[in-house]
C-alpha cells in the first residue's frame, strides 16, 4: 500500500483529493463530502491494518497521524520538489505495521 502512495505521489506530486477540498470545488457540500468520506476510508483502512499489531485506539490516532503526514509530505513534494519526507513517512508508515 505504501508502495503504491510513494509512486503515485512522486509521479503527480499532489493529492487530488486535498488539491480540489482547496479550490471551489471545496465549497460545494456535496463535493466536500465525497472528500470528507474519501479521508475517512483510507483513515479507516489504515487504522484496520493497524489495529492486527496495536490496539483499536492506538491504531486509529496512527492512522489519523500516518495520513496528516503523507498529505503534508505531498503538499511539500509539490512546493519543494524533494520526496524525502514523503519517503520517511511511508517507511514509518511501514515500521508502525511490523512493529507488535
Amino acid at each position: 500500500m505504501t508502495a503504491a502512495i510513494l509512486e503515485y505521489f512522486c509521479e503527480y506530486r499532489i493529492c487530488l483529493m486535498a488539491h480540489m477540498s482547496l479550490e471551489d470545488i471545496g465549497h460545494l457540500p456535496a463535493a466536500q463530502e465525497k472528500i470528507g468520506v474519501f479521508f475517512q476510508r483510507w483513515i479507516a483502512a489504515t487504522a484496520h491494518v493497524l489495529s492486527e499489531v496495536h490496539e483499536q485506539q492506538r491504531a486509529q490516532a496512527f492512522a489519523e497521524d500516518i495520513v496528516s503526514r503523507i498529505e503534508g509530505a505531498a503538499i511539500l513534494l509539490h512546493v519543494h520538489n524533494n520526496d524525502a519526507p514523503l519517503k520517511r513517512a511511508c517507511e514509518e508508515a511501514i515500521a508502525l505495521v511490523r512493529v507488535g
